[in-house]
């Protein structure tokens, strides 16, 4: 072994590490403080790391790789956790082969322009900005998945398909800026955090069967989208619609009355269907009768 060392940094966020060189000038170890990554394959160095293999890695630890701009491509088909950080910044690296299960890290694959798909069987959960600006991502398939928090998904420009069937949780803006994207099928969705679809603006429909907590602005700037209906909603915080500008209607069938606020349909002018049986009683009702009641009218029967 070569006395060769390069210490190295990522930006200041994750622990200093070292490359230990060999003879011949391939990587041997990377040191990252509390965790030796032993490299299995030898890749030619050439002032770069452009590819890493490792079978035997079950775990990688807190930025491991973070701001590694060269790698293009890992292949750790063992690894079933990261660290927060541990891809972040990776922003040519267009093949990833891990196997995720449970919860992904906060920031672990943030800003990893050139993924283009996220397929994981047994995520069941996504922190914090885990995915964001993830911008050449198209389809993300997560079977698995219950709960998604803040910003996981924003900024996924490229987005088309998007398949979560048993996700529970989207937290704030954790869709915002899916700017491709023209539908949304989450039938288990309960709760969407403030701003959680906003931006999407090319989405012409959504099925929520189950949304029943909204944050405020959920639906903000959603400008291709014609009708919605939200069959389990309680309420429309402010700004739920704002700058819905193609939106003609509403539904709530549901069978209590959904409270809305004097904001929750500003710069929309989309009409509001309820029940027949409840129309008097939402014409009556706190905000309703002041704001939005020449808004509604009888689902037809």
């Amino acid at each position: 072994m070569a006395s060769a060392i390069m210490s190295i940094s990522s930006g200041g966020i994750t622990p200093t590490g070292t490359i230990t060189l060999s003879e011949n000038g391939t990587f041997d170890v990377i040191n990252f403080a509390s965790a030796i990554v032993d490299l299995n394959y030898a890749k030619k160095y050439d002032g770069a790391l452009s590819a890493y293999e490792d079978t035997s890695i079950t775990s990688l630890p807190y930025g491991a790789f973070c701001r590694t701009s060269t790698l293009k491509t890992a292949n750790f088909p063992n690894c079933t956790s990261v660290g927060q950080y541990c891809f972040e910044g990776c922003t040519t690296m267009s093949s990833i082969n891990i196997n995720l299960s449970g919860s992904v890290a906060n920031y672990a694959f943030g800003y990893c322009y050139s993924l283009p798909e996220l397929s994981y069987s047994k995520i069941t959960s996504v922190g914090t900005y885990a995915f964001q600006y993830c911008s050449d991502v198209s389809t993300v398939t997560m079977p698995s998945l219950t709960s998604a928090f803040a910003y996981a998904f924003r900024y996924c420009a490229e987005l088309t398909s998007f398949s979560a069937p048993l996700l529970r949780y989207a937290s704030t803006q954790c869709f915002v800026s899916c700017t491709k994207m023209t539908s949304w099928n989450l039938p288990s969705l309960v709760t969407a955090g403030a701003g959680c679809f906003s931006y999407n603006t090319k989405v012409t429909s959504y099925s929520l069967p189950l949304l029943k907590t909204l944050g405020t602005s959920v639906f903000y700037s959603n400008h291709a989208l014609t009708s919605i209906t939200l069959p389990s909603v309680t309420s429309l915080p402010n700004y739920t619609f704002r700058y819905c500008s193609s939106l003609k209607s509403v539904y709530l069938p549901g069978s209590s009355i959904v409270t809305c606020t004097q904001y929750t349909f500003t710069n929309c002018t989309c009409s509001v269907y309820v029940p027949s049986s409840l129309l008097a009683s939402y014409k009556a009702y706190t905000n309703w009768v002041t704001y939005w009641s020449s808004r509604l009218v009888a689902i037809p029967e």
